[in-house]
């Protein structure tokens, strides 16, 4: 193992994430994981490079992803301009996510 796990266990990672502006049952929350759901590994790796800069989870699993601060969960916050595209902060391990109609 080079640094980290290569698959992404999104059954993990819905159990490791924060909501800002958002709860587990808002709709774009569960439009946000069905879209995963229909991932390939490859696409996944990407999502999480995006959110969080690596490619690999951590080999404790999501529980045990750091930020620039020590442990950081995944977050999705809300962002309220749905004229937006999703963006990230990797430093934080956060998704900023738009309210889209």
């Amino acid at each position: 193992m080079i640094s980290g796990l290569p698959e992404v266990d999104l059954a993990d990672l819905r159990n490791n994430t924060e909501y800002e502006g958002y709860n587990r049952q808002s709709p774009i929350i569960a439009w946000f994981w069905d879209i995963l759901e229909t991932f390939d590994q490859r696409m996944k790796a990407l999502l999480l490079q995006f959110v969080t800069g690596t490619s690999r989870v951590p080999p404790e699993g999501f529980e045990g992803l750091k930020g620039i601060n020590g442990l950081t969960r995944f977050s999705i916050h809300k962002d309220f301009n749905s004229g937006h595209l999703p963006k990230a902060h990797t430093c934080f391990n956060q998704l900023d996510l738009p309210d889209y109609p």
